[in-house]
């Protein structure tokens, strides 16, 4: 699960909320593919929402031994602009610790740069 604040552009910002995708392999570790649209904005001049489409990071451990992730980048445009976001994913048991039969076995297909540098360009908005 995540919960996080897009960027403020044209006055306004959107809250991002929701659930990753299943575990897929990448390297020696796991990402996750997220898909969700953002809250409305009513207080922007056109009530609007943005979609959301990215991958995470790589898992990175936590104190607790389980692992979150990070992940960044920019909404879809619409109503003329675009948004910034950046957040990591509440903490999870980590895969070889998961009881299910399924954690962790597709590979993952996506482009995504597992190193995650994360450059959201203010200068295409």
């Amino acid at each position: 699960m995540f919960l996080t604040m897009t960027d403020i552009v044209q006055k306004h910002q959107h809250t991002i909320v929701g659930t990753t995708g299943p575990a897929l392999k990448s390297k020696d570790s796991h990402v996750h593919r997220i898909r969700v649209r953002t809250s409305s904005a009513p207080e922007s001049h056109d009530c609007h929402w943005h979609l959301v489409e990215d991958t995470t990071g790589p898992a990175m451990e936590t104190p607790d031994g389980k692992h979150t992730h990070y992940f960044c980048g920019e909404t879809s445009r619409n109503d003329g602009h675009k948004h910034c976001y950046g957040t990591v994913t509440d903490t999870s048991p980590n895969c070889e610790d998961c009881d299910e039969d399924d954690c962790c076995e597709n590979d993952c297909d996506c482009d995504c740069d597992c190193d995650y540098d994360c450059d959201c360009n203010k200068d295409h908005r």
